[in-house]
């Protein structure tokens, strides 16, 4: 909601914190998840189902969400991870 009214003012400014606080409370929305997902299978209620995925893709998406929270620090992908 705040993050529509800063794009609506066109204040960027606060536009980019907004989206940083979005998306890392979209991840740990994702991790509390995962957490009751690891509950379930260690209750044995439901099967954990493997596929694959893009591993290169996550970390960028990793590296791109913690950055921003990590002042003074450069994250970056290694030449060597990136042909995995």
């Amino acid at each position: 909601m705040l993050q529509q009214q800063a794009e609506q003012q066109g204040n960027a400014g606060i536009l980019r914190p907004l989206v940083v606080m979005n998306r890392q409370t979209d991840r740990m929305a994702s991790l509390i998840e995962e957490l009751l997902t690891v509950s379930r299978i260690e209750q044995v209620q439901m099967e954990l189902e493997m596929h694959p995925f893009e591993l290169n893709a996550a970390l960028r998406e990793l590296i791109d969400e913690i950055g921003p929270t990590t002042p003074g620090f450069v994250l970056h992908l290694d030449e060597q991870a990136r042909r995995l």
